[in-house]
């Protein structure tokens, strides 16, 4: 449907997706949006804070990746745990405060 969805996801699963994307044929032609980067803290733990910026910048990614439906892939949509990419992109772009992604 086309109401915000939740999917938890670790950063490197975002990792081994952007990978995936990249060697994709699309790649060569339209210019994926940057992974937001990997940083480390003190200890394995994130800070509530940090993990709230990075969780809402995975989630931009993830917007900037469904507004290109050249990069659309079975990949993707099992990442975003939906059958249908069209529908999970229409619901984005009408409640651009609702989605998916998620950190991790």
């Amino acid at each position: 449907g086309g109401g915000p969805r939740l999917v938890q996801r670790r950063y490197r699963d975002f990792e081994a997706l952007h990978a995936s994307l990249l060697r994709r044929p699309a790649a060569a032609v339209s210019k994926l949006p940057r992974l937001p980067g990997r940083r480390y803290g003190t200890g394995r733990k994130l800070s509530d804070a940090f993990a709230s910026q990075r969780q809402a910048a995975l989630q931009e990614w993830v917007r900037g990746v469904l507004a290109m439906p050249e990069h659309w892939c079975a990949e993707l949509a099992a990442f975003l745990g939906v059958p249908e990419l069209a529908d999970i992109a229409m619901g984005l772009a009408l409640s651009p405060g609702g989605g998916g992604g998620g950190g991790g």
